[in-house]
């Protein structure tokens, strides 16, 4: 009995020291890379900035709304960003179930973490978080600086190149 408890202390122990800890990259310090407005016709949904942590570890697409948006319009927003991309269902269905309703105002913050783990906040607060799916973490940017991002001229000005 003794050393089933003491083996599950340990266990639990190790567990916490190499959890994911999202509350660690909240509190990093970010450097702005770029940032820019994406508009839709004569919209203008919200401003986006990209930044890297200081330690260069971690990767952010911050997204300010500058208009109310249901999260069936994310929901298209993906698949239309990420349609040409091959096998990766399950990580576009984990997405699009993770889309919220946003309002003006509203900050949306999506973390790369390293090249397997990412999580999303809304105004600072984590609404999803995945650990060790490096498909996942390697499109989840990819609908502003991927190859075939949603606008050629945001993509620059977020990489200013």
């Amino acid at each position: 009995m003794k050393i089933t408890f003491l083996l599950f202390l340990n266990l639990s122990i190790v567990s916490s020291v190499f959890a994911f800890s999202t509350s660690d990259h909240l509190a990093k310090k970010y450097v702005e890379i770029g940032n820019g407005k994406l508009s839709y016709y004569f919209w203008d949904v919200y401003h986006v900035t990209y930044s890297k942590s200081e330690d260069k570890t971690t990767e952010i697409i911050k997204l300010k709304y500058l208009r109310d948006i249901d999260k069936d319009l994310t929901q298209r927003g993906w698949d239309e960003s990420l349609s040409h991309l091959e096998k990766i269902d399950p990580q576009l269905n984990w997405l699009k179930s993770k889309a919220v309703d946003v309002v003006e105002g509203d900050e949306i913050e999506i973390f790369r973490v390293g090249k397997e783990n990412i999580f999303i906040t809304k105004n600072r607060k984590v609404i999803a978080s995945k650990e060790k799916d490096q498909k996942l973490n390697s499109i989840i940017h990819y609908p502003w600086i991927g190859k075939k991002s949603i606008n050629k001229k945001l993509k620059k000005q977020l990489l200013k190149n």
